[in-house]
């Protein structure tokens, strides 16, 4: 087992300013200030509730053991934009975990969970225990100690482990239900086995801005497809949508791509993701974080979508997406997207939409009317009146929507 050495998470991760209490923090681009609002020292439990095993011993809290599963629940309720900091150990079998804006009982509970699991790290979304975003690359057999930090502000939560960002989720509801996220509740920590706490703080977002970016990334504005992976759904339609590219990259290019259905990222190459937010889990978490749009609703009925999301996760791998919201829009993509495969097997940018009629009658619009995009999700785009009638948002919309390249160089002209 290889144990994690990296700095305290104060050291690792923020450089910090004290100014009249409060205290300027940086994770990545995000620069925060923040007030403090609890430092627990575990000096005793009269401030938990507990669960089976838990105990403090020497400034930490000590949760499940002996093979039998506890838990500790903060009773004081935290509200608002918060950053929780802490270092866990957590042992390489059963599931640790760490619950935040939790309020409700039984089958109406709410909350947010980071659970750290042998194959990986998830952050899990109540009721319903819906995983949301997924890091397969900081379980628990390869590691037993994570310096974390839990940014939640508004609908967006960040988890960095150590110094980088590790999940990333915006809570924007369900698609057509403008659900509000969780804005507070209480503080938990639950083991399956064994886990351990320390340097817990919570503190308050009182200001949030994002640095400036003064150097640009490479862009990896190429795709090899001979290195996919193709990533599909379980239906009959999608398994014969990825054997069919599978068949056309290998007659084009001599090269044998793999099928699957994982949710993650493969270790390398790129990825080939069939379907939409609701039919492959993959695009769904890309959905999630806004790199892509297509779901039931759009493109719509028989309409199909293809576009390249170069680099989404930091990890040099380029997602394409052979979009659809039904089997007849699927069919049409991936015959759209094979024609386009080309002997060497590397693609450029793809951003092809052929929408449903509602969406393309929006290449006529004009500046002077209000931008109404058919009813559906993404709800920012559904409700796309800025005020202002000459903004390259309402461009950048259009384009996103209609593939229509004009909308695109409007939106350049405008910025």
């Amino acid at each position: 087992m290889q144990v994690s050495h990296a700095l305290p998470l104060a050291a690792a991760l923020l450089a910090m300013t004290a100014v009249a209490g409060a205290e300027t923090v940086r994770f990545d681009t995000q620069i925060l200030e923040v007030e403090p609002l609890l430092a627990e020292d575990f000096a005793d439990l009269d401030a938990w509730d507990t669960f089976g095993p838990v105990e403090v011993d020497a400034e930490r809290l000590l949760v499940g053991g002996g093979g039998e599963g506890g838990a500790a629940v903060l009773q004081e309720t935290v509200e608002g934009p918060q950053l929780i900091t802490l270092t866990a150990r957590v042992e390489p079998r059963g599931k640790s975990t760490i619950t935040f804006c939790g309020s409700g009982e039984g089958a109406d509970a709410a909350s947010y969970s980071v659970a750290f699991m042998p194959d990986g790290i998830q952050l899990i979304e109540m009721p319903g225990e819906k995983m949301v975003d997924r890091n397969a690359t900081l379980g628990t057999e390869e590691r037993s100690e994570y310096h974390v930090a839990i940014m939640k502000f508004e609908d967006r939560i960040r988890v960095f482990v150590d110094d980088r960002l590790a999940l990333d989720y915006w809570d924007h509801g369900e698609p057509g239900i403008a659900e509000p996220p969780l804005e507070g509740g209480q503080i938990a920590f639950s083991a399956t086995d064994r886990m351990e706490v320390t340097d817990f703080a919570v503190q308050r977002i009182t200001r949030r801005e994002v640095a400036m970016i003064d150097e640009l990334k490479d862009l990896h504005l190429q795709t090899d497809l001979r290195e996919a992976t193709i990533v599909a759904g379980t239906s009959d339609a999608h398994q014969q949508a990825a054997e069919r590219i599978a068949l056309a990259i290998e007659q084009r290019t001599g090269a044998k791509v793999a099928i699957s259905s994982d949710v993650d990222l493969p270790d390398d190459g790129a990825v080939i993701a069939l379907g939409n937010f609701a039919d492959n889990p993959l695009i769904e978490r890309l959905y999630n974080q806004w790199y892509t749009i297509v779901d039931r609703r759009f493109p719509g009925e028989g309409g199909h979508y293809l576009q390249t999301i170069h680099d989404p996760l930091g990890t040099g791998q380029n997602v394409v997406v052979v979009g659809a919201s039904d089997d007849e829009g699927l069919t049409r993509t991936t015959d759209e997207f094979i024609s386009q495969i080309p002997e060497s097997g590397v693609i450029g940018r793809l951003y092809e939409v052929a929408a449903s009629a509602e969406y393309e009658a929006l290449t006529e619009w004009d500046y002077g009317e209000r931008l109404i995009i058919p009813a559906g999700w993404p709800l920012h785009f559904a409700l796309a009146d800025y005020g202002s009638r000459d903004d390259p948002r309402h461009s950048g919309i259009v384009y996103l929507v209609t593939g229509d390249d004009a909308w695109a160089e409007r939106y350049r002209e405008q910025m």
